[in-house]
């Protein structure tokens, strides 16, 4: 092979590794946490039974009951007319109390029992997006977009409070419908997902090995391996860079309509834990280029300190 086909190889397979690098990383978290049934159900479970989710929960009823109409309306029609003025404080005063109701409620072990089946559930949901077997009457999908609708995954939660105090299973549902759905994908972004996945699924598992592999061999054939060591290293790091800040313009886009929103803090959270192992996959992708790039320029400095010194 000669040294100028050698050298096009050579960056031919830079160029191949650095464009498979996101995929390849992005594969590796969807295989660890969202393809996983087993891994996905205990990441979603543990948010819905993060403590600071159900605080956030908790307050949200608080606030709801304190600031409704219906239960201020209901306690006037109790009172005497000389004692209504007293319907706020008293409305304020049940709204504290249906915030701690709530917040045992969703410490107990059936509270617990569903968050698992709605963790359960959900993956099934996206599963058949990915996969196209999802029911097109699928609560799901709303006008062929994919959409997250937690007032469907909170339908049990709501059943549950109300079979054990209905005044408190109203204002859950009242606190639910305000939750709009929140626009996930939509209809071409669906199928061009599903295209994507039925094509790769078979590769994802490998696609991150085989990257390496790629950036490896280069630096193998290359005739000056530390300056191609030099080079994988910057484009490895520089294409997770580019990954993290497209991940991040993905969830400041996903959430920015959650500000405000009654469960808008929950949501965030799902959000961050399932994204938690990317994050720290891109981090030490970073960290693996940042230590490849040093490693090839060490060497570049001490070969060239090496030829000047021959030459002296």
């Amino acid at each position: 092979m000669t040294l100028k086909v050698r050298n096009r190889v050579v960056a031919a397979l830079l160029v191949v590794a650095t464009v498979l690098a996101p995929a390849g990383v992005t594969a590796f978290w969807a295989q660890q946490t969202i393809t996983n049934p087993e891994k996905y159900v205990q990441t979603v479970t543990n948010v819905f039974t993060a403590q600071n989710v159900r605080d956030n929960i908790s307050q949200a009823v608080a606030e709801t009951v304190a600031e409704s109409t219906m239960v201020e309306e209901g306690i006037a029609k109790l009172l005497p007319d000389n004692l209504s003025v007293l319907s706020p404080l008293l409305t304020s005063a049940l709204g504290n109390l249906a915030g701690d109701l709530t917040k045992k409620a969703l410490g107990s072990q059936a509270a617990d029992a569903i968050a698992r089946v709605i963790a359960v559930q959900s993956h099934k949901a996206l599963m058949a997006v990915l996969t196209g077997q999802i029911d097109e009457n699928s609560p799901f999908l709303v006008n062929g977009d994919l959409v997250l609708d937690l007032t469907v995954l909170a339908d049990d939660v709501v059943t549950q409070v109300g079979e054990r105090n209905e005044t408190l299973g109203k204002v859950l549902q009242e606190v639910v419908a305000k939750v709009p759905p929140i626009l996930l994908l939509e209809g071409e972004q669906i199928t061009a997902l599903r295209a994507v996945y039925n094509a790769a699924n078979p590769f994802l598992i490998v696609l991150l090995p085989f990257t390496i592999a790629l950036y490896v061999i280069a630096v193998v054939i290359s005739r000056r391996r530390e300056q191609t060591l030099m080079q994988a290293g910057a484009t490895f790091a520089g294409s997770q860079m580019l990954l993290a800040l497209g991940l991040w313009w993905v969830k400041d886009s996903y959430l920015a309509n959650l500000t405000g929103a009654v469960f808008g803090p929950a949501v965030s959270a799902i959000f961050d834990q399932l994204l938690t192992y990317l994050w720290q996959s891109i981090l030490i992708s970073v960290l693996i280029g940042a230590i490849a790039f040093t490693v090839g320029l060490i060497y570049t400095l001490k070969r060239n300190s090496t030829t000047s010194s021959g030459r002296i």
